[in-house]
């Protein structure tokens, strides 16, 4: 009796940590950031990511970036959005270029906690008056630099 608790037991931890990652990368709205003219959203092994979301009532996009690298870098870009007639638009309040250092082998994304990398969060009514008007956010101009 022992013996099938403790098989059961183990075939129930098994099923839930094989099953779940797949439902989490399923569930997953984040877009690749067009880093390059190809389209790619890594450059020097910095992956580039964004969501569309709430924090609250107010549309934001949250930035995640990904170093894959052995060594700690420094990323700097230009926010840019581009809206359903590829027009870019800048941010109304503020356009300065952005800089964030990143650990070896570590991510960073923004959320509605802004305190916690508010570079990485865009209030969309900074870019503009429709939030339904965005179609693409764009890391202009990004730049990896490798620190140490």
């Amino acid at each position: 009796m022992k013996t099938i608790l403790l098989i059961l037991n183990i075939f129930t931890i098994m099923t839930v940590f094989i099953c779940n990652p797949v439902q989490a990368q399923q569930n997953s709205d984040w877009k690749p950031v067009g880093l390059a003219v190809t389209g790619k959203n890594v450059q020097q092994g910095v992956e580039a990511y964004y969501q569309i979301s709430k924090c609250g009532n107010e549309d934001v996009i949250f930035v995640r970036f990904i170093n894959n690298n052995s060594k700690p870098v420094k990323v700097e870009w230009n926010d840019g959005i581009f809206n359903s007639d590829q027009v870019w638009l800048s941010n109304s309040k503020i356009n300065t270029r952005k800089t964030l250092n990143i650990e070896a082998f570590k991510a960073i994304e923004g959320s509605c906690n802004s305190n916690v990398c508010p570079e990485l969060v865009l209030r969309i009514k900074d870019f503009t008056d429709n939030a339904e008007n965005v179609r693409i956010y764009r890391a202009l101009s990004f730049h990896v630099q490798f620190l140490n």
